[in-house]
């Protein structure tokens, strides 16, 4: 697997050269190659201090560190005209960046044996938000979004009375001079915050993926605000609908047909999430486990022995069910339908807004 550093910058450039230090010497990350994202003053900044000053091939030496960096790993956002951008103000430069660093992660994406590792450290919070949305767009399980922190805080030459002379803590103990006071070098340490983010890559249709960053946008909005889906609990049935799509019907449990269904358990697992996901009075009133066993036992079997075990929560279950709605709406459904939502407070839920989510009768 490649490994692959993306970095947005303005003009501390002392940023990159921090978090080169701490995912390649602290985490042991084996780093490939480092790519820039950044204006044309950025591009004149990392250039001197970075480069022609020798910290990079420094930094490299003091850690037998072997990776790609040098001015074709710069990439200076232009606008319409092709004119290279020395800062990002106006709305027409913001499009712009935005077209620019949703193309560069579109392509850089494509690699499935490549792992992207970006930061939003750097730069303008224009140009960070940016990148964090093209990652929502083509990022895949494997890449991440990050932001870095030095500690001390005096030592960021990001901050108007930074260590402009720290880039990283080097092999042997120095002493750095800051407005806060001397920092010894063993001293210091680094924070970097994962960010998480969605990924929407699998919901979107394939056919979108070439559309320009505002179009793209446009249509994945469109497609999540288009859906909508119903849990029968008294016909025990789902049925799907898309705007322009003939709606679906899932059955859940009962005997095996030609027609769309789910197996029992897995039948009790989705529809567990679905109605997790509305936030029915079921979840309130239920565990987890306690609901999915009362959802087993309301849906009809068809032959075969009945679970009585539902004292562990099944990843395999959950797994299949989702895999098993993916296989039923495809091609000409979205498949936000089979796709989990991971919120830290209230855990997993389906990738439709809740509003979206109508259920019909009880257990």
């Amino acid at each position: 697997m490649k490994h692959v550093l993306i970095s947005v910058m303005g003009q501390s450039p002392a940023i990159l050269t921090e978090t080169v230090y701490h995912l390649c010497v602290d985490k042991k990350l084996p780093l490939n190659e480092v790519h820039v994202l950044t204006t044309e003053d950025g591009r004149k900044s990392i250039q001197q201090h970075i480069l022609e000053d020798g910290i990079w091939h420094q930094l490299c030496a003091d850690y037998k560190l072997y990776l790609s960096f040098g001015p074709d790993h710069i990439h200076v956002l232009k606008d319409q005209a092709g004119e290279r951008l020395k800062d990002i103000r106006t709305p027409e430069e913001s499009k712009q960046a935005a077209e620019l660093i949703v193309e560069f992660i579109r392509r850089q994406a494509k690699d499935p044996e490549t792992t992207l590792h970006c930061s939003v450290a750097g730069g303008r919070k224009t140009i960070g938000n940016y990148l964090a949305f093209a990652l929502q767009l083509f990022g895949r399980q494997q890449d991440s979004l990050s932001h870095i922190l030095v500690y001390p805080p005096a030592l960021e030459a990001r901050a108007k009375e930074g260590c402009r002379s720290f880039f990283y803590p080097p092999p042997e103990p120095t002493t750095f001079f800051t407005i806060a006071g001397e920092v010894d070098s063993r001293d210091i340490s680094f924070d970097m915050a994962e960010i998480p983010f969605v990924r929407l890559r699998h919901i979107l249709h394939s056919s979108w993926l070439d559309h320009p960053y505002s179009r793209l946008v446009e249509l994945a909005q469109k497609e999540l605000a288009d859906l909508s889906v119903c849990l029968d609990l008294e016909t025990k049935k789902i049925v799907f609908c898309s705007e322009g799509s003939q709606p679906v019907e899932v059955r859940l449990g009962g005997k095996k047909t030609n027609k769309a269904r789910l197996e029992p358990k897995e039948a009790a697992y989705y529809s567990y999430f679905l109605l997790k996901t509305q936030g029915h009075r079921l979840v309130q009133n239920c565990s987890t486990l306690q609901l999915i066993k009362k959802l087993y036992t309301h849906i009809p079997r068809s032959s075969g022995p009945k679970i009585t075990n539902f004292d562990v929560f099944d990843m395999t279950t959950r797994s299949k069910a989702f895999g098993a709605i993916t296989e039923i709406l495809q091609p000409h459904y979205p498949r936000a339908f089979a796709r989990a939502l991971l919120d830290p407070d209230t855990g997993e839920t389906v990738l439709i807004p809740p509003e979206k989510i109508k259920v019909i009768g009880t257990l």
